[in-house]
């Protein structure tokens, strides 16, 4: 739980070696449903009024950082509780298309403004924040993509006001696509 509790701090290093062009994608096969489920179960200790479930299809094994992946899942499983009522589903989901598998965290929370989209992959970038909006740093969704981009994969999100957001991103198959930042 340590560790989990210093994902701030850890967000801000993940930027800072960014900007020094030092994020390294060590990637070993990993059993991304069982990353998924680490993630997810870290966030449920901290945030346990939510119904978390996870969809995933029988998957091959993906070529991955497997500290990365539970970092982008985490903060985007966290983030998916953090803006949804108490109680509410955060659904975690998985489908293979072509030569990707994406992976969405989708929840029921309040949404997100067409125009606000781009924002959120912003570093400090937040979307058109109200009054009782849950605090953060603003660092959690660009360090998702940096993490992503380093995998040779895309994010983005679907979402409209009232109805709730769905973050997807994607991971090739296969590990020849994945790079170091070097």
């Amino acid at each position: 739980m340590l560790f989990w509790s210093r994902l701030p701090i850890d967000n801000l290093l993940e930027m800072s070696r960014r900007q020094a062009s030092r994020i390294g994608v060590p990637a070993e096969y990993i059993d991304i449903a069982k990353v998924t489920k680490d993630a997810a179960e870290k966030v449920s200790e901290l945030l346990p009024s939510h119904q978390y479930s996870i969809d995933f299809p029988p998957l091959p094994p993906v070529a991955a950082d497997p500290v990365h992946m539970e970092r982008i899942l985490y903060n985007l499983i966290h983030n998916a509780a953090k803006f949804s009522l108490e109680g509410s589903p955060i659904a975690i989901f998985a489908d293979l298309k072509g030569a990707s598998l994406v992976i969405g965290v989708r929840d029921k929370g309040q949404g997100i403004f067409p125009e606000d989209h781009e924002r959120l992959f912003d570093r400090f970038g937040r979307a058109g924040a109200a009054p009782d909006c849950p605090g953060g740093l603003g660092l959690g969704l660009v360090t998702c993509k940096t993490l992503v981009e380093a995998h040779a994969g895309n994010i983005w999100v679907e979402s409209e006001p009232c109805e709730g957001s769905t973050f997807f991103f994607t991971i090739p198959l296969r590990d020849s696509k994945a790079q170091s930042i070097l």
